[in-house]
């Protein structure tokens, strides 16, 4: 309802026609380039058919998925990088035709709060049935917003349910401006209420280049653990954070407890949510360049962010649409945690942790990801799963102990 309430608001304060107009010759332009997935949406960025989409669109996971353009064409696509916290993953069509339709990037310092914008998807799978993709419009309701594990992303009021994430968010030219991939629901309700998230084209350009090299494999965020700060909102002198400590950054010889970081690659802090999710946005190894305050001087530094890799389990998890009701552990290391704490392949996750495994499968695997990628040597990691005996299905209870080295 936000959505065509919006659009409603851009067709009365310019011409009806114009309107009417710029919306389906974008459409033309967008429309072959979007990509259907069993589980989602993405968009073709490049004429030799590399594909973005969500992380999460890809489950089971797999290396090569089956993909229909726009256009109605099929193909197989294999996975080229995947970024699961930050929820990107880069394809590449494997036997694309000579110039596959594509979208451009748009400039991101261009984007404006109020200016029309417009997703291409494929909502609750309708395309599956009637093999078309939708288009719902709105405006760009806000930037620099932080959302879960979204932490450089757009707020839009365009309509986004299930089925769209991964699909493209673009302005009136056409140009991709965002990868839509949340929504903010009522308690409950998997329908869009008004609020949704597209990873912004400006954190999609750092993370390019390090999808590319990855060679089907994960690349990860900083690790920014170490470093503990506080904010300043309630200074008189100052807008920005101090930091408290530094742990293994010291070793850089660059920032120093005391310091008080104004900006960040030339961005202002607004508070310490800001520094840390300015920060989370950039790949690990990254060099960000820090404006400081020591003492009485304004000093410009540069800091090298340390990767976050997570510690094994020594285990993986898919499901299988014959049984969808739980995950499923398999491809167990021998010599790993899992097997000495005697997981075997096909046993059923109830839960890890506090955190129960039940509900839609999907977000059973978003659950997993998350917290696989937080697991860390020396953690003790209490599992629940159900398995298959020869007399019925038995639920167990282990510990995983994650090996310091």
């Amino acid at each position: 309802m936000t959505s065509r309430v919006s659009l409603f608001f851009i067709l009365m304060l310019s011409s009806s026609l114009s309107a009417v107009e710029w919306l389906k010759e974008s459409l033309k332009v967008a429309k072959p380039a979007y990509v259907f997935f069993a589980q989602g949406s993405g968009v073709l960025i490049s004429k030799d058919g590399l594909i973005l989409t969500n992380e999460h669109v890809l489950i089971p996971p797999k290396k090569i998925y089956s993909i229909r353009t726009g256009d109605g064409s099929f193909f197989q696509a294999k996975v080229i990088g995947t970024d699961p916290l930050g929820d990107l993953a880069l394809l590449k069509i494997l036997k694309p035709k000579k110039k596959m339709p594509f979208v451009k990037f748009a400039d991101y310092n261009k984007i404006e709060v109020g200016e029309p914008c417009f997703a291409l998807g494929n909502p609750f799978a309708s395309g599956s049935s009637d093999l078309q993709v939708t288009c719902t419009a709105g405006v760009v309701s806000g930037i620099e917003q932080s959302f879960g594990r979204y932490t450089d992303a757009l707020l839009t009021d365009t309509s986004i349910n299930p089925g769209n994430s991964g699909g493209p968010l673009l302005n009136q030219n056409a140009e991709l401006i965002g990868i839509n991939g949340m929504i903010n629901p009522k308690v409950g309700i998997r329908s869009n209420t008004g609020l949704a998230y597209a990873i912004s084209i400006r954190q999609i350009k750092k993370w390019l280049p390090k999808l590319r090299i990855a060679a089907g494999g994960e690349v990860y965020h900083p690790d920014l653990e170490e470093i503990r700060a506080r904010g300043l909102e309630n200074s008189t002198n100052y807008t920005g954070i101090q930091v408290l400590a530094l742990g293994s950054y010291k070793d850089q010889n660059t920032l120093k407890v005391g310091d008080i970081v104004l900006r960040v690659n030339g961005i202002g802090v607004r508070n310490i949510k800001h520094f840390y999710s300015m920060l989370f946005a950039y790949p690990g190894d990254s060099l960000i360049h820090l404006k400081v305050r020591r003492k009485h001087e304004i000093l410009n530094i540069v800091l090298k962010l340390k990767e976050q890799k997570p510690a094994s389990m020594g285990f993986k998890a898919s499901f299988s649409y014959q049984n969808p009701q739980h995950l499923i552990i398999l491809d167990i290391d021998p010599e790993g945690p899992g097997a000495a704490a005697g997981l075997k392949n096909g046993d059923e996750i109830l839960a890890i942790g506090s955190a129960k495994f039940e509900g839609e499968i999907a977000f059973q695997y978003l659950r997993f990801t998350q917290m696989r990628l937080s697991v860390r040597k020396g953690m003790f990691i209490p599992i629940k799963i159900r398995r298959k005996t020869e007399t019925g299905y038995k639920n167990l209870k282990v510990l995983l102990k994650v090996a310091n080295e």
